[in-house]
């Protein structure tokens, strides 16, 4: 069952003829504007909208490499470790960097 604010999604999409991934996309986009203004970061934030509960998640993102060369981008496979045990996140991917 669709909550509320995707049902509103969905009505302004059929009055306008916008595909509601798009009015979806904008919403995503303004929440990741707005978490980045509030907390005053340069990390790579991202926003996913949830059509169940009708919230939009913020998280960072962050590449996990060898050897940090822009803290707010990257992160050492260590330090993911520690945060993932901590946070109890359940996938963990590695991309390292050569060179």
């Amino acid at each position: 069952m669709a909550n509320l604010l995707y049902q509103q999604i969905e009505m302004l999409s059929r009055e306008k003829h916008i595909e509601p991934e798009v009015v979806i996309s904008a919403i995503e986009d303004a929440m990741v504007v707005a978490a980045r203004k509030f907390y005053k970061t340069e990390e790579d934030l991202r926003g996913k909208f949830n059509a169940e509960s009708g919230q939009v998640d913020v998280h960072s993102v962050y590449t996990v490499v060898e050897e940090v060369t822009d803290p707010k981008r990257e992160i050492s496979l260590a330090d993911a470790k520690k945060i993932a045990a901590s946070r109890r996140i359940w996938r963990l991917e590695a991309a390292t960097r050569s060179g």
